[in-house]
């Protein structure tokens, strides 16, 4: 199965990437604005004069905190630390100059959060990362969870304002990289080290992010430092409850059942004049499951319930397993190039591999019986920040996205190793061959480890799966399995390639225009068969 599809929009957009800082500097002993004075954010070299009416508009200012300063001549310079700006809002902060009594003098103060924006046109919570390395949660979407309007489902899925996993809509610095197939999931994960916000909006959402119908996940990545910082963190620790007729086992505490290893670290790349930085981050996480089963069965056990004197194989080791395993291994690299205060590339790499396996209540008994799950995720973007003036600048994307899912029992059949064989080969008799299944064009498994595929027959001596023959007059509808094993295969690819721009505009005072396009192509395919016997 084969799909392709071209999404092209042309919209207006409210939230960027970026925020902006407005407000009035004024005379603090007549009130009176004041005309020319300099605000400057120090940590980035971008500022704005005050116009006639004192007040100034810093456009395009990457999120994070930092320090503004103000400076004329005959006025004491103030300035304000810690001032936090978010993508997308409008972060205001007034000043209150007196006339300098001493030369050089400074006024310090500490910026306020505000406990109210007035100019939010939806329901939004703006987590910063300092938020989120104090909050007693192992990933961002254990973050996500202690949101308001967002809950997690059994099988772990996220749902926002009780909309389905499906409707919500992820993005990393304003690209997407929900999964194009149905289930629209996030098809990469980030450690929290690297995040510098993360965005909930769970309604009013705007047009630039489409795709999704209940909310919006928006992170933003930590560009690299001017000075080199990292960590280490390790965990480690065990689910416990003494409810062991709804969790077997469950009682005993294993420090290394649940483990997760992160590394952070950032910073310049030598002999660049901290120009060219870098923000990196590894993580990997793994748990050996606490959903139990016990193997009374093995996938080669027989039974016969034709007859009268009826018999179940029961071949297991007795031991008791975990069934729902899982291992996650995540990781980035963002490169930052600042060619000028006003021009600036960056580079971005994501990647997310993992491998799993889900509790089945029909393979209780019988644990070797099923399937496991493999993920391979990239993602990849390229991006030019570049101010064109004091009042104007743009932002243009090129990302790729690349998805790879596979579910199996045992591994994927190796047709390059098969051994072809003809007619006249002295290979057994006729009656090896029952049950071949007849369709073109797809797998068909045989007796005897025989594979046809396109009317060619080979011979594949490395199958594992039970003959369904071993387990003879079976009920209807069992509620656990007696032997043999999920014979089914999933297989999805996908290759996204995309493109954004928006230009962004200051026109006036009151109103900012945002305008831009987006092009996205996604190719799809998808293999679904079950090996017969």
């Amino acid at each position: 199965l084969r799909k392709l599809f071209i999404i092209l929009h042309l919209v207006l957009f409210l939230y960027g990437q970026t925020g902006k800082i407005t407000g009035y500097v004024i005379d603090s002993s007549t009130n009176e604005p004041l005309v020319g004075v300099s605000v400057i954010v120090l940590e980035k070299g971008i500022g704005a004069d005050t116009d006639g009416n004192g007040r100034f508009i810093i456009i395009n200012v990457p999120i994070g905190q930092y320090d503004i300063k103000t400076s004329i001549i005959g006025y004491a310079s103030v300035k304000v630390q810690g001032l936090l700006i978010s993508s997308g809002r409008t972060t205001e902060q007034n000043f209150s100059l007196i006339q300098e009594t001493l030369e050089g003098e400074e006024i310090t103060v500490l910026a306020d959060r505000p406990l109210v924006y007035k100019d939010l046109t939806s329901t939004q919570k703006i987590i910063t990362s300092e938020e989120i390395a104090t909050m007693p949660v192992e990933s961002f979407l254990g973050v996500l969870t202690t949101q308001a309007g967002v809950n997690v489902g059994a099988g772990g899925e996220l749902h926002i304002r009780g909309g389905r996993s499906n409707e919500v809509g992820y993005f990393i610095d304003g690209v997407s990289v929900s999964n194009p197939f149905f289930t629209n999931s996030l098809s990469v994960n980030v450690s929290n080290k690297a995040l510098s916000e993360l965005k909930v909006v769970s309604g009013g959402f705007n047009a630039e992010y489409g795709n999704a119908m209940s909310g919006i996940v928006n992170l933003q990545i930590k560009e690299g430092r001017e000075n080199y910082e990292g960590s280490v963190s390790v965990y480690t620790g065990d689910r416990y409850s003494n409810d062991l007729d709804l969790y077997p086992k469950i009682d005993e505490f294993e420090l290394l059942n649940r483990k997760t290893l992160e590394g952070y670290f950032s910073g310049p790349i030598p002999f660049t004049g901290k120009k060219l930085t870098f923000n990196s981050s590894l993580r990997y996480s793994s748990q050996d499951g606490y959903l139990y089963g016990v193997k009374e069965h093995s996938v080669h056990d027989h039974a016969n319930f034709f007859t009268d004197n009826w018999y179940i194989e029961m071949g297991g080791t007795g031991d008791t397993v975990a069934m729902n395993p899982s291992a996650s291994l995540n990781s980035l690299l963002k490169l930052t190039y600042k060619v000028s205060p006003r021009i600036k590339f960056s580079g971005q790499y994501l990647g997310s591999n993992g491998e799993s396996k889900s509790y089945v209540h029909y393979y209780k008994y019988n644990p070797d019986g099923r399937s496991q799950a493999l993920s391979n995720n990239h993602n990849t973007s390229f991006k030019i920040n570049h101010a064109i003036g004091k009042k104007t600048f743009y932002e243009a994307h090129i990302f790729t996205n690349y998805t790879d899912y596979k579910s199996f029992q045992f591994k994927p059949l190796d047709l390059d190793s098969a051994i072809p064989f003809s007619s006249g080969d002295n290979f057994g008799s006729d009656e090896d061959l029952l049950l071949f299944i007849e369709s073109p064009g797809q797998y068909q498994i045989g007796l005897n480890n025989i594979t046809v595929l396109n009317g060619n027959t080979y011979i594949l001596p490395n199958s594992k799966y039970a003959s369904s023959q071993n387990i003879l007059g079976a009920p209807s509808s069992p509620t656990f399995s007696f032997g043999g094993s999920n014979r089914g295969h999933t297989y999805r690819y996908s290759n996204s390639l995309g493109g954004k721009f928006d230009i962004t505009s200051q026109i006036n005072a009151q109103h900012e225009v945002k305008s831009g396009f987006q092009y996205r192509i996604d190719k799809l395919n998808e293999r679904i068969f079950s090996i017969l016997y």
